[in-house]
């Protein structure tokens, strides 16, 4: 009698058909991954495309205006790829102004349509933010590129941060994830492209946030990681970028590119005539405002030698009352996700500076530093200089009574 376990002409024993699917199963757990891999490699390849298209074009229009970069880039880009902006006329003929709103309940037909656009997408990106135009973005254009003169930048443009993903999505060294950065002259780098002592990597700058409040509720003595980060938060974060320009406004239009993004009515821009200086400090004029808005800004800072640093704060918005600021320097070496305390909030008398004390061989040590603005309606010049007495009381005429400079600030990518 023949065998039940030997095979018929020409089949296979169970045993056989058993080692098949082993060896299957192992080279389908080699392959597999490599596959996933090459995958994720080619969605970087295009996010890379795109982020340095974008500032490309940036720099590109800046080399027709005198150094200038449009003061909105977010719209200067929508209109440059052919897109529509929320107040003019929709896809599908709807008035200007009424096809595109924050968080719709029922999106119009033209609405529906842009959120399908790819050219600021980036291919790994699973929950793109969605601009003021409708259109799915994944990428950050940071304040050196959204009004400011690059011929004014002080640190050189292959180390000014221009566009960025602000969430970390590809793959980097080890099992560590990261996010693209394109520099001033147009280099890239999957991550920032500086590191500290310590090791960690970062970039020139502070992460600077608008949420749609008109209280620090929620977003003060708060933990960076524990900020409230999107449109359906309380509050609701209206915007993310990196602020690598120095602790000043731009000039009168330095908001311009929260135009737009508003969860009642649009942001109300009007650019008033220019006002008389204001403690000697930021001349032009104001920004209006609609309701409500917050900002934060949150990193780190570095001290370039030993001595009394006295920062003062201008605010012409606080000054003209609805308006409010709030400015922390915490402990050197508190670098990842500090809880900041004793907030300065006294802005706009030169008698009461908020101080800093610095020891000798602290000069290289980072300090978590946060600052706070928050408004109704007004949103005004601003300013936080600051000036350096040496160990023996006598001030640094090189540090004196002047912004604080983007070369002294520094953001480390969550």
């Amino acid at each position: 009698m023949r065998n039940s376990r030997d095979a018929g002409p020409g089949g296979f024993t169970l045993i056989e058909l058993l080692i098949v699917v082993v060896i299957m199963a192992i080279l389908a757990s080699l392959i597999v991954p490599m596959l996933n891999k090459t995958r994720s490699l080619a969605k970087a390849t295009s996010c890379l495309s795109r982020v340095k298209a974008i500032a490309s074009a940036i720099r590109s229009y800046s080399a027709g205006w005198n150094g200038y970069t449009p003061p909105d880039a977010e719209s200067f880009m929508t209109q440059n790829l052919g897109y529509k902006l929320y107040f003019e006329q929709g896809y599908y003929g709807e008035a200007p102004g009424t096809w595109y709103t924050l968080n719709p309940s029922t999106p119009s037909e033209s609405q529906k349509y842009v959120e399908k656009a790819k050219d600021l997408w980036c291919p790994a990106d699973f929950e793109p933010r969605i601009n003021k135009h409708g259109l799915p973005i994944s990428y950050s254009i940071a304040s050196a590129f959204s009004g400011a003169n690059l011929s004014e930048d002080t640190m050189g443009d292959a180390r000014t941060v221009a566009v960025a993903e602000l969430v970390r999505r590809h793959p980097g060294p080890g099992d560590q994830e990261v996010g693209h950065y394109v520099y001033g002259d147009l280099h890239a780098t999957l991550g920032p492209e500086e590191k500290a002592a310590t090791g960690f990597p970062f970039a020139h700058g502070l992460r600077f946030r608008v949420w749609h409040t008109n209280s620090f509720s929620g977003i003060q003595g708060v933990k960076e990681s524990a900020l409230p980060k999107d449109p359906a938060a309380n509050p609701p974060l209206a915007y993310d970028s990196i602020w690598n320009s120095a602790l000043r406004s731009g000039g009168a239009h330095w908001a311009s590119f929260l135009d737009g993004y508003s969860y009642d009515v649009d942001w109300n821009l009007t650019y008033w005539s220019a006002q008389p200086d204001f403690y000697g400090g930021t001349d032009l004029g104001m920004v209006r405002f609609p309701t409500t808005y917050a900002m934060r800004w949150d990193g780190l800072i570095q001290f370039p030698a030993p001595g009394t640093y006295q920062f003062y704060a201008e605010y012409i918005a606080v000054a003209e009352g609805g308006a409010s600021m709030a400015l922390s320097i915490g402990a050197k070496g508190d670098v990842l996700d500090p809880t900041l305390a004793s907030y300065f909030t006294t802005p706009n008398d030169p008698a009461n500076p908020y101080t800093k004390v610095i020891g000798a061989g602290d000069e290289n040590e980072f300090y978590p530093i946060q600052i706070l603005y928050r408004g109704s309606v007004w949103c005004g010049m601003w300013k936080i200089s600051w000036t350096r007495r040496d160990p023996a009381g006598d001030v640094d005429p090189n540090l004196s009574g002047v912004p604080v400079s983007t070369e002294n600030l520094f953001f480390i990518p969550q």
